[in-house]
């Protein structure tokens, strides 16, 4: 015999012999969906500790969990997911700016001697020869550079997420 409380409804119940069975045999799938539930969220917990810990070891790109949110690591099933979530964060763009002219300058001598690359990106992203500095340039060029770096992590990061 058991006393049974259902939550849905306000009645409670006293079963014993086949009903109870029955109740319990329906009730079942509805504790295993609950188990299965409790486990995929350690397992999703699991998983976004070792993303974090994956991205947080990756040279040159240790803040990037900063630009992420809890959240967003659920939606992380492979490398471009990754991207596009860091890319709409503002994680290519903000503080990846050189400013002081001598540093611009520097940058641009170690980076693109001939400004050709730098030109080229301004030009595709619609700046007037009037509006460019070497600040800008070199800013535009770094920017450039820090996302083909990040996307060197491409193959790595797939492979680690197959093997989680």
């Amino acid at each position: 015999m058991a006393i049974i409380h259902d939550p849905n409804n306000p009645r409670t119940v006293q079963l014993t012999g086949k009903d109870l069975e029955s109740y319990l045999n329906n009730r079942k799938p509805i504790i295993q969906a609950e188990e299965q539930e409790e486990e995929q969220e350690d397992n999703t917990e699991e998983q976004v500790e070792k993303i974090v810990d994956f991205l947080d070891s990756s040279e040159g790109f240790e803040d990037v969990t900063q630009y992420l949110s809890e959240f967003d690591y659920e939606d992380i099933k492979c490398f471009d997911d990754l991207y596009y979530k860091l890319d709409g964060s503002g994680f290519f763009d903000e503080n990846r700016d050189i400013i002081y002219y001598h540093k611009a300058i520097k940058y641009l001598q170690e980076n693109d001697p001939s400004l050709c690359e730098a030109f080229e990106i301004a030009d595709e992203m619609g700046y007037e020869v009037k509006n460019l500095n070497s600040e800008l340039l070199a800013s535009l060029l770094y920017q450039r550079n820090f996302r083909n770096d990040f996307c060197d992590l491409e193959e790595d990061f797939n492979d680690f997420i197959k093997s989680i």
